[in-house]
């Protein structure tokens, strides 16, 4: 049973729904109940620091991924890129480092508080550079910048990559942090 079979009726609904074994032979059942209720979607309150000065930080550490493409010759050279602001933005591309990668680069922008007060969303995808192209290998799902500003500390995350069959492919380890300026200089946040 999928959920899509769940949503499609609106109301409470009875369940039975038989349990198969390895031979496809009935096992059991189980019941259950699902109610549906259909509701406007309130996005998250934001970090109150958004209306402060403030920027954006996200730094790429790393990524593992589960095959190396590679060139005919050597390992895949693999880079990070991201869209901010209507502008992209690459990580160094690392020569032969095949299933895994290192780059722990920083990177900063102003404008946050537009970005997560919009509907904008941040993905990551990993590239392999050849000479003269470079070929999408895997990326994220889309992150809500709601989320990724909800405090000034440095949050880590550990972000699934998935191929363009939504398989998963590796994932990238990512921080991001909300850094806020006070308006006073010798003032506390």
């Amino acid at each position: 049973m999928y959920f899509k079979n769940l949503i499609c009726y609106e109301g409470r609904v009875q369940h039975n729904v038989e349990l198969l074994d390895s031979k496809k032979k009935r096992a059991g059942n189980i019941k259950f109940k699902t109610e549906l209720k259909w509701v406007e979607y309130t996005p998250p309150l934001a970090s109150e620091f958004l209306d402060k000065k403030s920027l954006f930080k996200v730094i790429v550490h790393e990524a593992h991924f589960l095959k190396d493409g590679g060139d005919l010759i050597g390992k895949q050279d693999p880079f990070i890129r991201f869209a901010y602001d209507g502008k992209t933005y690459d990580t160094d591309t690392k020569d032969d480092a095949g299933k895994h990668a290192t780059w722990d680069e920083t990177f900063q922008f102003p404008n946050i508080s537009q970005r997560a007060r919009g509907e904008d969303c941040l993905v990551f995808e990993a590239y392999d550079k050849d000479i003269g192209s470079c070929e999408l290998l895997c990326k994220t799902d889309d992150l809500d910048f709601v989320d990724l500003v909800t405090s000034s500390e440095s949050t880590k995350m550990d972000l699934v990559l998935y191929d363009d069959k939504m398989e998963k492919a590796g994932n990238v380890i990512i921080s991001t942090q909300l850094v806020v300026f006070p308006k006073d200089p010798t003032e506390q946040i």
